[in-house]
């Protein structure tokens, strides 16, 4: 059986710890990224999270920013 998308997405973000780290979880790390990724709307790293903190999720993007595996 197949799942929608949206459907597939809450199973996936359900199996995903929301309490790891006491700043930003894995939980809302991944749902920003997909968020960003997802949303046409949504033009640059800034405007997602005007839109995240805007809707009572309080995400710095200096956290967000550090939380980010970036291999150099």
């Amino acid at each position: 059986m197949l799942l929608d998308f949206p459907q597939l997405v809450k199973t996936f973000l359900s199996a995903l710890p929301n309490d790891d780290f006491p700043v930003l979880d894995t939980r809302l790390f991944f749902s920003c990224w997909l968020a960003l990724v997802m949303d046409k709307s949504t033009l640059s790293m800034q405007d997602l999270f005007k839109r995240l903190n805007r809707t009572g999720i309080s995400v710095d993007i200096s956290t967000f920013s550090k939380a980010s595996p970036i291999q150099k």
